[in-house]
């Protein structure tokens, strides 16, 4: 039980980290072009 919460929780983040990555770059960009 406690396994698969943990793999639930680690999979969760890695989730957030690549969307977090993903928006960051798309903004980064937006605001390179705009300049």
């Amino acid at each position: 039980m406690f396994d698969q919460v943990g793999y639930f929780i680690l999979q969760a983040l890695l989730i957030l980290t690549i969307l977090v990555v993903t928006v960051g770059i798309a903004l980064g960009e937006t605001l390179i072009r705009k300049k």
